[in-house]
């Protein structure tokens, strides 16, 4: 009788499992309370930047519904609010964005950090895409079980990463 309270209270403080699995996870992955595997937090780094790279005018509205659950508080109402221009944007000019990523880069000075470089395509009412590189970078972390995106930016042009930079200024400070 004992051992059976002691399994009930056991089973009972058990917490539950919950599992979330970004759309564009291809590998074998691992998550726990407040990390994960690099491919998951990498997919998720994709996730996002695939969802803030491909907009039009119809489907922009969404997109705050969508990845706003994952943003941490400190950046989330600074997104939001570029994010409402960007639909501001979209909608007035009839403009959309297309985003094909190309390679996912990461810096061992920076972990959780991705850098997902790619393609994305301009369309105005003219019908002409313009295709530009730009490269977006996504900080991820996890709490309690959840993906949280900690920090985005996005530049046209190829990734820099920190320690090319580091190496660039050592470059100069010797030579």
């Amino acid at each position: 009788m004992f051992t059976a309270g002691i399994l009930a209270t056991t089973i009972m403080k058990r917490s539950q499992v919950v599992t979330i699995v970004p759309p564009n996870l291809t590998q074998t992955a691992w998550l726990d309370k407040n990390a994960a595997s690099a491919p998951y937090m990498l997919a998720w780094a994709v996730y996002i930047a695939q969802s803030l790279g491909n907009a039009t005018p119809e489907s922009v509205d969404m997109l705050k519904e969508a990845i706003g659950p994952f943003l941490d508080a400190n950046i989330y109402t600074q997104v939001m609010k570029r994010i409402d221009d960007q639909i501001d944007q979209l909608k007035r000019d009839r403009i959309s964005l297309s985003f094909t990523p190309i390679r996912v880069i990461t810096d061992p000075t920076a972990p959780g950090t991705f850098y997902v470089e790619g393609n994305q395509g301009l369309e105005g009412i003219t019908g002409k895409p313009v295709i530009k590189l730009v490269n977006f970078q996504i900080s991820v972390d996890i709490q309690g079980y959840r993906p949280i995106v900690t920090y985005i930016n996005i530049k046209q042009g190829r990734s820099e990463l920190p320690s090319d930079a580091a190496k660039r200024k050592d470059k100069k400070s010797t030579g």
